[in-house]
């Protein structure tokens, strides 16, 4: 299965992901979606929505900016933050970037967890029992803010 080979792929480099963020996180995708799409590591170039929530992704052509921001703040360790805080927030704007046209949760929660691990934390678990609520816990956040370089998302954090 996909997302075991990603896990164990990651458990593998997770030391990495502060080196090169965005090389690691397209690398994450592109093993998620390894045989199941042939656009796995590449960002989108086309505008997604996201069934049942109240949130639009950013423009396509926003996505490289975005995640360039995105990765500057990756290598940056998170200094002076708590590191739960830090991985979280990584979390929440990957998956508020959604750069990829599939599988943009599971490479959220994988870089998540190679943030963690590479903090020395333990990663975290998505129970499958939790599964239901996970999606919907943006909807209790949109009035939050994501803001990027001058630029404001608005949607989850």
């Amino acid at each position: 299965m996909n997302l075991e080979a990603s896990y164990n792929w990651m458990l593998d480099h997770f030391e990495s992901c502060f080196d090169q963020p965005e090389a690691f996180t397209r690398e994450i995708n592109r093993h998620i979606v390894e045989n199941i799409k042939s656009n796995g590591g590449q960002y989108r170039t086309e505008s997604v929505s996201l069934s049942g929530m109240n949130f639009t992704p950013p423009a396509a052509s926003s996505v490289p900016a975005f995640m360039q921001q995105l990765g500057e703040e990756i290598k940056s360790r998170g200094i002076d933050r708590s590191p739960i805080e830090f991985a979280s927030s990584v979390h929440t704007k990957l998956v508020s970037i959604h750069p990829f046209i599939d599988g943009n949760g599971r490479t959220a929660r994988l870089l998540l967890n190679a943030t963690l691990l590479s903090l020395g934390l333990p990663v975290i678990v998505v129970n499958y029992a939790d599964k239901e609520r996970y999606p919907s816990m943006p909807k209790r956040e949109q009035r939050r803010q994501l803001v990027f370089d001058g630029r404001v998302l608005r949607g989850i954090l």
